[in-house]
């Protein structure tokens, strides 16, 4: 069974049925707005919760123990250098290292990457606008960007675990910038087989 989830947050409501939301810290402000899904950081955001973290996600609903081929587009709209500020396309499992592909403001550089455990593949970059993608094949997970009209790979990682999917913005207390951050979401689209809702 293949079902295709596409979400372009057009009617400024979150579709339940499909996602549920989170927030951490304070000063951080999560709406589907403008066409897209927005996520805003204060200049003063403090961060909390559990992991001692600022910012917010939408995660599936539903987990994906079988193919899928995931991908969303993302806008930097206010992006300050060195902000500190993670823009990710996740595959979160319940245990075990988590992947991640994201565009992030650091210190360095301003670059792509993907998390894997203790593991990071970066590429440097100037992109404002672009769109993220993670590609489910057997035990293979790929991460992509697209960037100048094609996909280029990041990294592959192998695992046996059924993620669920989520966009998320985040910092954490050693690299948030305090500055002001607004980024956005947009055109999420996720082929899967046999999803477990």
């Amino acid at each position: 069974r293949r079902v295709l989830f596409r979400s372009n947050f057009d009617d400024g409501v979150r579709d339940a049925t499909l996602w549920h939301e989170t927030t951490t810290g304070t000063g951080i402000e999560l709406a589907e707005r403008n066409g897209r899904l927005e996520i805003v950081f204060a200049a003063d955001g403090v961060p909390g919760g559990e992991y001692n973290v600022l910012g917010a996600h939408y995660g599936t609903q539903c987990r994906f123990p079988g193919d899928f081929d995931v991908r969303v587009d993302y806008q930097l709209l206010d992006w300050p250098v060195m902000n500190g500020v993670i823009v990710a396309l996740n595959a979160w499992f319940t245990n075990g290292p988590q992947l991640a592909v994201v565009r992030q403001s650091q210190a360095w550089g301003e670059e792509y990457a993907t998390f894997w455990g203790g593991r990071t593949s970066n590429q440097r970059t100037g992109d404002v606008g672009g769109s993220l993608r993670i590609k489910h094949v057997g035990a293979r997970f790929t991460t992509y960007e697209k960037s100048g009209g094609r996909w280029l790979a990041l990294d592959s990682v192998l695992s046996d675990r059924a993620p669920m999917i989520s966009i998320q913005a985040m910092s954490t207390p050693d690299f948030f910038g305090h500055r002001a951050v607004r980024v956005a979401f947009d055109n999420f689209k996720l082929r899967a087989v046999q999803p477990a809702c």
